[in-house]
């Protein structure tokens, strides 16, 4: 039956709170494993090679996912705070004016899902089916270790990911946070926009988006420089020790790729990204 959950209260959301070593991974005893019906409950793991990333010596880089689907088939789905992501196609609804513009900046977090870090008895629920040597971990015999931060694959990972993001632009004490009125999020009204007034800001797991609506005179002066949401959610950032993709920043872009979308705010014009297309396409030819 179905019936392990999680919450706010016993997950650690704190960026600034990590595995003691920093890793990802705790050894976890035998009798420490879940058991179904006499069978332990493992999981498996593997990589995804990155595009056009390899090591210097050729080796590919690898995001790691962990394959937990047997701890998926025993407990109940979180929905966390997927109810706030915004969808894409959602802007569609916005209009612009003759000489008006959207103009978006964004910030991109750096191995999201590993930030959140898990309370020690949770790796149990999230342990691997192999087998190592106990040396690796300064220990003797043969160990298995357990995942201790948020394992991509998950059930619930995108629900508590998107709570715990969240949980950084809207800080409970209200300290340096967003203003939750202008929050862009799919199960409520888009907030009203005048030309220079307030920006509108969604998060949608670990990348964070805003959008000031301009004359577009006035956007191509401020090109390159950070919204004032983006100043204050960076600081948010920085607080909590969170690192972010210096790379992927957006700075006030008038030409922007967001979620798989690309926004022209010279023509108002929204659609799929030419790298998008490209994929779909090659999977329509395999």
């Amino acid at each position: 039956m179905k019936a392990f959950c999680l919450s706010k209260q016993c997950l650690n959301l704190k960026g600034n709170q990590v595995p003691q070593g920093g890793g990802c991974n705790l050894p976890v005893e035998d009798h420490e494993i879940p058991r179904h019906r006499g069978q332990r409950v493992l999981q498996r793991a593997f990589m995804v090679p990155k595009r056009s990333k390899n090591l210097e010596n050729g080796l590919p880089v690898g995001r790691l996912i962990m394959d937990v689907r047997q701890t998926n088939s025993l407990m109940i789905c979180l929905a966390g705070d997927l109810p706030a992501m915004a969808l894409p196609t959602q802007f569609l609804t916005m209009v612009l004016g003759e000489t008006e513009t959207f103009v978006f900046s964004g910030e991109d977090l750096v191995s999201s899902f590993y930030l959140c870090s898990l309370p020690a008895p949770w790796a149990a629920w999230f342990t691997f089916e192999r087998e190592i040597p106990g040396e690796v971990v300064g220990l003797t015999g043969r160990k298995r270790l357990g995942a201790c931060v948020l394992p991509m694959g998950f059930s619930g990972a995108t629900g508590v990911l998107q709570s715990w993001h969240r949980s950084l632009a809207l800080p409970e004490d209200g300290s340096g946070g967003l203003d939750p009125e202008r929050e862009f999020r799919r199960d409520r009204a888009r907030p009203s926009q005048q030309v220079g007034g307030p920006s509108m800001w969604s998060i949608y797991l670990d990348d964070f988006t805003d959008v000031e609506l301009m004359e577009l005179l006035d956007a191509i002066e401020v090109q390159g420089t950070p919204s004032a949401a983006q100043r204050l959610i960076r600081r948010q950032y920085a607080r909590h020790r969170v690192p972010r993709n210096a790379d992927k920043a957006m700075l006030r872009e008038i030409l922007a790729e967001r979620l798989g979308y690309f926004f022209n705010g010279f023509t108002g014009w929204m659609g799929i990204s030419n790298q998008r297309a490209a994929d779909t396409l090659t999977l329509g030819l395999e």
